[in-house]
């Protein structure tokens, strides 16, 4: 005999059915994201192992033109360096020289001196004004008049007429 199904019965069943029915839902998707997460694991993997081919392929195709710039650079710097030498040699300033930081520190020190003399000048200079001189005048010097020898020059010729 099967007993008839009460109302709490059949709530209680149908509750169960739906708890069921989330299960076995949650085990699909957790199934299916599984299958995908396996093959985006190996598209990635894929995709990584392409991307390492090209570039060795792009790395090998620019190894010659890497290694002229390269070489361009480094003779550009031999240059470069062979120059500032030459410069330096013009100017006593030799790299070669073993002196040239004591020389360097001597010049230094004579500087100093000089600039500590310079201030100790002007700072004298500006408590004691030299004193001026007044120049003697001279007497200005008379003018003569301008001799009138053409108006002479006509008294005579009347007094001899």
């Amino acid at each position: 005999m099967t007993r008839q199904k009460t109302p709490v019965d059949r709530a209680s069943e149908l509750a169960r059915r739906i708890w069921l029915a989330g299960v076995g839902a949650y085990g699909q998707a957790y199934d299916e994201a599984q299958e995908q997460m396996s093959r985006v694991n190996e598209e990635t993997s894929k995709v990584f192992e392409e991307l390492v081919n090209r570039g060795e392929t792009l790395e090998k195709k620019l190894a010659p033109a890497r290694e002229r710039v390269t070489q361009q650079s480094d003779k550009a710097l031999a240059s470069l360096e062979e120059r500032l030498e030459r410069m330096r040699a013009m100017f006593g300033m030799s790299g070669n020289d073993p002196d040239l930081a004591r020389k360097v520190d001597a010049l230094t020190a004579k500087v100093d001196a000089l600039s500590a003399k310079l201030d100790a000048l002007g700072a004298a200079g500006a408590k004691k004004p030299a004193a001026k001189k007044a120049a003697a005048k001279k007497p200005a010097a008379k003018k003569k008049a301008p001799a009138k020898k053409a108006a002479a020059k006509k008294k005579t010729a009347a007094k001899k007429r």
